[in-house]
């Protein structure tokens, strides 16, 4: 069915908490600068 929501894989969740951007963005702000995103 279109339009059918599908929740996110737990793994896939994890993954991008753990990711280097996420850990970039969460770093930058505490230094209060502006990220530098690598894409991974």
């Amino acid at each position: 069915m279109m339009g059918e929501r599908r929740w996110a894989d737990p793994a896939e969740i994890d993954a991008v908490f753990v990711s280097e951007d996420a850990q970039e963005g969460a770093r930058a702000f505490a230094e209060s600068r502006a990220p530098v995103w690598k894409g991974r």
